[in-house]
């Protein structure tokens, strides 16, 4: 059978070289043919069935591994999850039921004579123009983001890579160069100035 299988896969091999596509996926279908059944082994789904039965009816154990033993029922988490949190939230939503009628008059108070129907007509248009920035920078940072993927795009290849490379190790060498001979000018220079 391994003969057969090797004979088959080289088959398709050659088939996908000469780019003869019908023949290839008939030899790969071949091939998969001849791959041996998965299969679990006898009795493993009764031996699971069986945890999960005595998982159900167990309380989890620390020491148990995964999947043994019946699993906590998940909390809710968060500030709702709470009696405390939930009757807060009943509470917050009930007082400023109680204070929309009082809104216009504290407006007045607040900031002297500013016109609540004035201010309500205002927010659309405030609304509409927040929007329109946030779409703008939405657009302004999809358009980086395009540019980076682009700038990025060359480097995933090898010999770009490599070039970049030994471009910056050339620029670094030229400036190690350049400051050896910085440094011996003036030196040289101070010692005939001085001497």
């Amino acid at each position: 059978m391994r003969a057969k299988s090797e004979d088959t896969l080289r088959r398709w091999l050659a088939a996908e070289r000469d780019d003869d596509a019908e023949a290839a996926e008939a030899a790969l279908a071949a091939l998969f043919a001849q791959l041996p059944a998965a299969a679990p082994p006898l009795g493993f789904a009764a031996r699971v069935a069986s945890l999960c039965v005595a998982g159900a009816a167990a309380p989890a154990s620390v020491g148990a591994p995964a999947g043994i033993g019946a699993a906590a029922p998940a909390r809710a988490r968060g500030p709702l999850a709470t009696l405390w949190g939930r009757l807060l939230l009943g509470l917050a939503l009930a007082g400023a039921g109680v204070a929309v009628p009082f809104v216009p008059a504290l407006l007045r108070e607040l900031f002297g004579g500013l016109d609540a129907a004035a201010l309500l007509g205002a927010v659309p248009g405030l609304l509409a123009a927040a929007c329109g920035h946030l779409v703008g920078a939405l657009e302004g940072l999809l358009t980086l983001l395009d540019l980076a993927g682009a700038l990025a795009a060359p480097f995933r290849s090898p010999a770009i890579a490599a070039g970049l490379l030994g471009s910056l190790l050339l620029g670094a060498a030229a400036f190690v160069l350049l400051n050896r001979l910085i440094g011996t000018d003036r030196s040289w220079s101070h010692g005939h100035v001085h001497g």
